[in-house]
C-alpha cells in the first residue's frame, strides 16, 4: 500500500511538473507574440528554463528592396550548442568559446545557408551570409546577415526551414518578419509542426488606398502646406479650385515618377516641400492675390515627387501597377480632404464668432507660427542635405526682399517674427540639450 501510495504521489508530482513546464513554455511564447517591439528582451523568460532549454528562439528579419532580400538572423548560441552535427563544443564544457565558434564557422555557415529557403514563384533564392557577430544582450546571441537575390522583385515570398528542428531542439520557435512586401510588416512564428509559410502579395486596391491615406495624415509637411493654402481661400469656390489644382499637379508628377518617366533627387524635393510652406504662406499674406490655386498648382508638382518617393519604398505590384497607383493617389486625396474639410469648417465658425480685429490677430498669429514651423523643417533638411543647401539658402535669404514690398508691410513683419520665433526655438532646444 505504501508503495502504491508513493507511486501515486510520484505520478501526481510528475504530472504537476509537466504542467508547470508547459505553462512556462506557453507564457514565454505569448510574451514574445504580444510584444512585437520587445521580442528579444522578452526572452529573459527563457532563463527560467535554462537547465533543459526547452524553448529556444531565433528571429529572422527579411527586408525586400527591389529584387534583393536583406536577411538579419539572430539566434541563441545555446540553440547552436544543441545541434550535435555542428560539433561546436570541442572541449565538451557545455559552452562555446569565441575560438570554437570561429573554428566551426565554415560548417555553421553552410548549415544556416542551406537551412533557410526562400522562393518567389518558381524561383528559389540562394541565401548568402556576408558576416556574423556575437552579441551579449541579456542572452548570448549569434547574429548573421546576408542577402538573397531574385531576378525580379518578389510579389509573394515563400519561406521554409528545417534548421534546429530535427538535429537540435524540437521545441525551437523561429520568428520570421517581412518588410517591404506590403505597406505593413508581416510576421509568422514557425515551429517543428509548421516549417513553412507564404507571405502573400498585397491586395492592391485596399492596401495602397490605406497607405496613401495614412501617409498624408502622418506627413506634417504636406499638412502644413495645405494649411498655408487656406490663407488665400476666401470662399468655397476658392477652396475647390485650390484642392483641384493641387490634386492635378501632384497626380501628374506622382504618376510620371512612379513609372520611371521623371525623377528628382530627394535632397532637392524634401527641402523644397518645406520651403513651399513658407513661400505659399507669404504669397497669400502679401494681400495682392486671391488665387490660391496658383501656388497649389506650382508646388503641387514638387509634392508629387515626394509622394512618389514614399511609394517607391514599397514598390508597385507588377501585376496591378495601375490599380495600386490609382488607389494610392485616391488614398492621398481622401486623407487631404479628411484634414482640410474640418479645418475649413473650424475657420468658417471662427469667422462667425470673432470680430474683424480678432480675426486679423488670429490670422497673423497663425501665420507666424506656421511660418516658423516651415522654417524649422526647412533648416533641418538643409543641414541633413548639404548638397542642396547652397541654392536653397540663397532663395530663403531672398524671401523677405521678394515678398516684403512696401505695399505689404505686414508680410515683412510676419516673416521677421517667424524667423525670430524659429531662432528662439533653436536656442531653447540647444539650451535644453546642454543642460541634459
Amino acid at each position: 500500500m505504501k508503495q502504491c501510495a508513493s507511486l501515486g504521489m510520484a505520478r501526481e508530482l510528475s504530472s504537476t511538473r509537466t504542467w508547470c513546464r508547459c505553462l512556462k513554455r506557453w507564457s514565454t511564447l505569448l510574451t514574445i507574440l504580444m510584444s512585437k517591439s520587445a521580442r528579444l528582451p522578452a526572452l529573459v523568460c527563457l532563463l527560467l528554463l535554462a537547465a533543459t532549454h526547452p524553448m529556444s528562439v531565433s528571429r529572422v528579419q527579411l527586408q525586400i528592396d527591389g529584387a534583393v532580400v536583406a536577411v538579419n538572423w539572430r539566434m541563441q548560441v545555446q540553440t547552436l550548442l544543441e545541434v550535435p552535427v555542428l560539433e561546436l563544443d570541442r572541449d565538451h564544457d557545455a559552452q562555446i568559446s569565441e575560438n570554437e565558434l570561429r573554428a566551426a564557422w565554415p560548417r555553421l555557415k553552410v548549415y544556416l545557408e542551406d537551412g533557410l529557403l526562400l522562393s518567389s514563384g518558381s524561383e528559389i533564392g540562394n541565401f548568402k551570409i556576408a558576416g556574423w557577430q556575437r552579441l551579449n544582450e541579456e542572452f548570448d546571441w549569434l547574429s548573421v546577415h546576408g542577402t538573397i537575390e531574385f531576378d525580379a522583385r518578389p510579389q509573394a515570398l515563400q519561406v521554409a526551414t528545417s534548421v534546429f528542428f530535427d538535429e537540435g531542439n524540437p521545441d525551437h520557435r523561429m520568428d520570421i518578419s517581412v518588410s517591404g512586401l506590403r505597406t505593413t510588416e508581416m510576421s509568422v512564428l514557425l515551429s517543428s509542426d509548421r516549417r513553412e509559410w507564404t507571405f502573400e502579395a498585397p491586395a492592391a486596391f485596399g492596401d495602397y488606398l490605406g497607405f496613401g491615406f495614412h501617409h498624408v495624415l502622418g506627413g506634417y509637411d504636406h499638412l502644413a502646406f495645405l494649411l498655408a493654402l487656406l490663407f488665400g481661400v476666401a470662399g468655397g469656390a476658392a477652396l475647390v479650385a485650390a484642392v483641384t489644382a493641387f490634386t492635378l499637379a501632384h497626380s501628374l508628377t506622382l504618376v510620371c515618377s512612379a513609372l520611371g518617366w521623371l525623377s528628382l533627387s530627394p535632397s532637392l524635393v524634401e527641402p523644397g516641400i518645406a520651403l513651399s510652406i513658407v513661400l505659399t504662406l507669404w504669397w497669400h499674406r502679401r494681400g495682392k492675390s486671391n488665387y490660391p490655386w496658383k501656388p497649389a498648382l506650382g508646388f503641387g508638382l514638387l509634392h508629387g515627387f515626394g509622394f512618389a518617393g514614399v511609394l517607391g519604398e514599397i514598390g508597385l505590384p507588377s501585376a496591378a501597377k495601375a490599380t495600386a497607383l490609382f488607389s494610392f493617389n485616391l488614398g492621398v486625396e481622401l486623407g487631404q480632404l479628411s484634414f482640410i474639410l474640418p479645418v475649413a469648417g473650424g475657420v468658417w465658425l471662427l469667422r462667425r464668432l470673432l470680430n474683424r480685429e480678432q480675426q486679423q490677430n488670429a490670422v497673423r498669429l497663425a501665420a507666424i507660427a506656421l511660418g516658423a514651423f516651415g522654417l524649422k523643417v526647412f533648416a533641418e533638411l538643409i543641414l541633413a542635405n548639404s548638397t542642396a543647401g547652397a541654392p536653397y539658402m540663397l532663395l530663403a535669404a531672398l524671401i523677405p526682399s521678394i515678398l516684403a514690398t512696401a505695399a505689404a508691410p505686414k508680410c515683412f513683419r510676419d516673416i521677421a517674427q517667424s524667423w525670430l520665433l524659429y531662432v528662439i526655438f533653436v536656442c531653447g532646444q540647444s539650451a535644453a540639450s546642454w543642460m541634459n
